[in-house]
């Protein structure tokens, strides 16, 4: 089984992160707040997400690194996809 993982931000360490799952065959959904820097990624095999509760809808794990600067809208989806995870 392939493992599915949703990734959030796309910074300095989200990006090399997330090649480095891609290139392991993992299955990786990506958000970030700035939808073009999605786009690198999905050429070199990732998929995207428009929006944080996307990313819930499929994948089964989920990891982020978060820089400053994210909205209160994207951060409660964030806690509330985290908040079911953890139950």
């Amino acid at each position: 089984m392939i493992a599915k993982i949703g990734w959030i931000g796309l910074g300095q360490m989200g990006t090399p992160m997330v090649e480095n799952l891609l290139k392991g065959s993992v299955d990786v959904t990506v958000y970030n707040r700035s939808f073009d820097k999605t786009l690198p990624l999905v050429e070199k095999g990732a998929k995207n997400a428009k929006t944080v509760p996307l990313i819930e809808d499929t994948t089964r794990s989920y990891s982020e690194a978060l820089e400053e600067g994210y909205g209160e809208q994207d951060m409660s989806a964030i806690f509330e996809i985290l908040s079911k995870k953890n139950d």
